[in-house]
């Protein structure tokens, strides 16, 4: 009984230490360790910063809560619900997110369907522009996706489908940046 007592203690304190690790500070922004999506508590996972064109224009810091430890993307489609917060460090016309989010899809989006596009308007539309040190997020649970601004909902997209096109913007085979994509699975 001690002995599986201490390897509980062990798991916790080395999921929860790496989290504390990289969840108080990813690159100056201050995240809490864990967030609840549906009173289902997740802890950091993973964090990092978003770069943009060759000269690296810093664009947003990420942390990626998830309900237990994720290394790879099988894990990530076979788990939920998910979470990840986007700390914007700098403002984006609402112009020019539309355009980055078009182009993200188009580049990254490994997993598509026959209501892809439809799914993907949809998604777009939620967002509008952004102030330095807004806070999006996305949510996924079971067959929808959340988005929300500042921890206010924007709206959501229910499609079990769009959700693995969704996760695979950031962890299919070509990533929003293979960088970020290393820093948001733990153990990477």
């Amino acid at each position: 009984m001690k002995l599986v007592s201490k390897l509980a203690f062990a798991a916790a304190v080395l999921f929860n230490g790496f989290s504390s690790v990289s969840a108080r500070d990813i690159n100056n922004i201050a995240f809490p360790d864990t967030k609840t999506v549906n009173g289902q508590q997740l802890s950091i996972n993973g964090g990092g910063l978003r770069t943009a064109t060759l000269l690296k224009v810093r664009v947003y810091v990420a942390a990626f809560y998830t309900p237990k430890p994720l290394i790879s993307e099988a894990d990530v489609y076979a788990t939920s619900p998910l979470r990840i917060d986007l700390h914007y460090v700098r403002s984006v016309g609402q112009a020019k997110v539309t355009e980055a989010w078009y182009w993200q899809f188009d580049e990254s989006v490994s997993a598509t369907y026959s209501d892809y596009k439809k799914d993907r308007e949809q998604f777009v539309k939620l967002f509008g522009a952004i102030t330095k040190d807004d806070v999006l997020t996305m949510e996924t649970e079971d067959d929808e996706t959340r988005v929300l601004e500042n921890g206010k909902l924007k709206g959501s997209v229910k499609s079990k489908d769009f959700v693995k096109a969704f996760w695979s913007m950031w962890f299919g085979d070509k990533p929003v940046t293979p960088e970020l994509k290393k820093q948001l699975l733990a153990g990477k």
